[in-house]
């Protein structure tokens, strides 16, 4: 039994030890921007890829990890065109392959002037992203190498666009900055079956505002943040796409915050979390909590309570598997030219900054950072855990396994003893006998393991 205890001990600390992030920074010594990677065990960021004006220069967006393990990007600048470049890069390989030059075909979506924009791979395994200025919708194959556009936003009286897209139902979510009846943006739909693309909802200043970043899904409903909407310091909102409906939730200004990120952050015990620029106690901003289920907010941390001197963090937060959160700032005080990584502990409640960042390995990020999955297609963190999720957590009777039905569940203690080893059917757990405290539930199913830190209360 010891024996055992020890292996699991060293598996889990492998685990730990093998939790890598990675980012793009827009600008470095030389201008062009790097591809980066910053180990979570032995934190230090180490530039993978230096970019240059044949590849692409300027990456604005964040990385995204398709199924077949390898990131995919944009750059802003650079390439063939000279209007960025659609890239792919193998982390184990450390291959670097532009796979798409932005404005080589009649009527191509460049991505020129989408700031914060990011891909994202649909169910049909193909990968979406939103053109910049006045353009639209393309769509990457990476089965077929294969790159096309799919629609403008012309035809709904969109404008120019700054974020991600989002899926629900088979079909992609998105926001315009400007346009629409009040010229304050649209939030729209793209049915990845048809091809029809549909205005949902105009932006009216008291609803939201010139809307940057990505549509986060809860319940069937998605949540978001604009600049300028609510009392005209940007607000927090909801849209039910069944309704057809957009709810302001909050307003920022005051207490709250301001210069909100267009990026929240959807983590494992169903809450939101974003961060802010302006206000919190330091004048530099803040990180806060939003709850879907109850509709409350919590402002947490402050920028610069700590002595640190970053601020400005545009592309949000993400949550690690260790249950830390880890966040970019494209600025700090000293050096405004620099930016930071931070780490903020929502136990401890205290943001800790990492790294600056030196030139070498990249200057000024604006994106978010992503955690690479493991050799098996596993996430270390949010991806794989998405896909078998556990819920409530905390819990104090019956755990739920959303996602599968019939699993080989096992539980640990934090000492890698066997407590609870059971096959559920029905997608439930009985854990009423746990002691108060915190586990490990392995969960095996489909051939494949995931593993999540439980609350018992």
């Amino acid at each position: 039994m010891k024996k055992f205890i020890f292996s699991l001990a060293l598996g889990l600390s492998a685990a730990i030890q093998a939790q890598v992030l990675y980012g793009l920074t827009r600008y470095s010594a030389g201008g062009p921007g790097t591809l980066f990677s910053y180990n979570v065990a032995a934190p230090a960021i180490k530039t993978e890829k230096v970019f240059s004006t044949a590849e692409g220069l300027t990456p604005y967006g964040s990385l995204m990890q398709a199924s077949n393990g390898k990131l995919y990007g944009i750059t802003y600048e650079g390439g063939t065109n000279k209007k960025g470049t659609l890239f792919e890069y193998n982390p184990a390989t450390k291959a670097y392959t532009v796979k798409h030059h932005f404005g080589s075909i009649a009527g191509d979506v460049a991505f020129y002037f989408n700031g914060n924009g990011s891909l994202i791979e649909a169910s049909n395994k193909k990968l979406y992203g939103i053109g910049g200025y006045g353009s639209g919708i393309y769509e990457y194959d990476p089965a077929t190498d294969s790159y096309a556009v799919k629609t403008s936003f012309s035809a709904i009286g969109g404008g120019q666009a700054y974020g991600d897209l989002t899926e629900f139902n088979g079909k992609l979510y998105g926001m315009t900055k400007d346009g629409g009846l009040n010229q304050l943006g649209i939030i729209f739909e793209y049915d990845l079956t048809t091809g029809a693309i549909t205005k949902k909802i105009d932006f009216n200043r008291a609803n939201g505002a010139r809307p940057e970043g990505k549509l986060t899904l809860v319940g069937g409903k998605l949540y978001g943040t604009t600049p300028d909407g609510g009392t005209g310091f940007g607000n927090l909102f909801e849209y039910d796409p069944a309704a057809n409906t957009l709810t302001n939730k909050i307003n920022f200004g005051g207490a709250n915050g301001g210069g909100v990120s267009g990026f929240l952050c959807l983590a494992k015990n169903g809450r939101l979390y974003g961060s802010t620029s302006q206000g919190g106690d330091f004048g530099q901003g803040n990180i806060f909590e939003f709850d879907p289920a109850s509709g409350t907010f919590t402002k947490k941390a402050n920028f610069g309570a700590g002595g640190d001197d970053a601020f400005f963090n545009p592309g949000g937060l993400m949550e690690a598997s260790n249950g830390m959160f880890y966040g970019l700032t494209t600025w700090v005080y000293s050096d405004e030219y620099r930016g930071s990584l931070f780490k903020w502990d929502p136990a401890t409640n205290k943001v800790q900054l990492q790294e600056y960042f030196s030139g070498e390995n990249g200057l000024q990020p604006r994106a978010r950072l992503i955690e690479l999955k493991d050799a098996s297609g596993l996430a270390t963190a949010e991806t794989a855990e998405a896909k078998v999720a556990v819920y409530p957590n905390p819990v104090s009777e019956v755990l739920f396994l959303k996602g599968i039905s019939k699993a080989s569940v096992k539980i640990y203690n934090m000492a890698g003893q066997l407590l609870q080893s059971e096959t559920i059917s029905n997608g439930q757990l009985n854990v009423s006998r746990l002691a108060k405290g915190l586990y490990l539930v392995k969960v095996e199913a489909g051939g494949k393991t995931t593993t999540h830190k439980v609350v018992k209360k």
